[in-house]
């Protein structure tokens, strides 16, 4: 008789969430998951942003650069203002764009994937990707006001898809970036942003098996930022 197989989880967007967090993996523990993933955006808008890079450093979460980090690197303010010492930055810097697991099938990326490229030829726009030109791998665009606006319907008439829509991953591709009141299943992608740090909830998946495991925010800690057009600004 097969072993059973190993539990992993991924868990969406944090955002400084730290107490839904350490109950998330609590719950996860719980349930016998073995390793935990992550999807980025780790820090900016919640309470406790270097409580949370310090917690998945030292309990050893692996997992992919998001927007938020790869912005936070370039900034020496915000990460004396967020107080990071060299280890902490040491662990943002050696995080990947992509990363892949092999035995589930499966791969963890921040924003999204191009269609017709292989993993090592995906633009650094990954970090980004909502509404994605399929033919011109780097472009996105916002996908509109709340998420189905006039902006959108003006980038689909100019050849611009929801990444998801074209995606061609033969494997399950767990995403954040993109947040949605409950997992975004679409194809062979999920996405698990579920806006903790906007009163959401902290979303993970366990595989094998994509169990959803859910913790509610203790707040909203921050409001949805948009732009001068009413474009959400995640």
């Amino acid at each position: 008789m097969a072993e059973a197989q190993t539990k992993v989880a991924v868990i969406g967007d944090i955002h400084g969430c730290l107490d839904e967090l350490e109950v998330l993996c609590r719950e996860l523990a719980a349930r016998g998951v073995a390793e935990i993933f992550h999807v980025g955006d780790l820090v900016d808008k919640g309470p406790d942003s270097a409580g949370v890079v310090r917690f998945c450093r030292e309990r050893g979460l692996r997992g992919v650069l998001g927007n938020h980090e790869s912005a936070l690197l370039d900034r020496v303010k915000k990460v004396n203002k967020y107080g990071l010492d060299a280890d902490d930055l040491a662990y943002l810097r050696a995080l990947p764009l992509i990363h892949v697991l092999d035995a589930y099938k499966a791969l963890i990326v921040h924003g999204g994937l191009w269609p017709g490229l292989s993993l090592w030829q995906q633009p650094r726009s990954v970090l980004y990707a909502r509404m994605i030109h399929p033919d011109r791998p780097g472009d996105v665009r916002w996908w509109g006001k709340g998420e189905d606006g006039v902006v959108e319907e003006e980038a689909r008439a100019r050849g611009y898809r929801r990444w998801y829509e074209v995606c061609d991953e033969d494997a399950l591709v767990l995403y954040g970036h993109s947040v949605a009141a409950e997992p975004r299943r679409h194809g062979r992608t999920l996405g698990l942003d579920t806006g903790c740090v906007y009163g959401g909830d902290l979303s993970a998946v366990i595989l094998p098996g994509e169990e959803i495991v859910r913790v509610p925010a203790r707040r909203a800690y921050a409001e949805r930022l948009k732009d001068a057009e009413g474009n959400i600004l995640d």
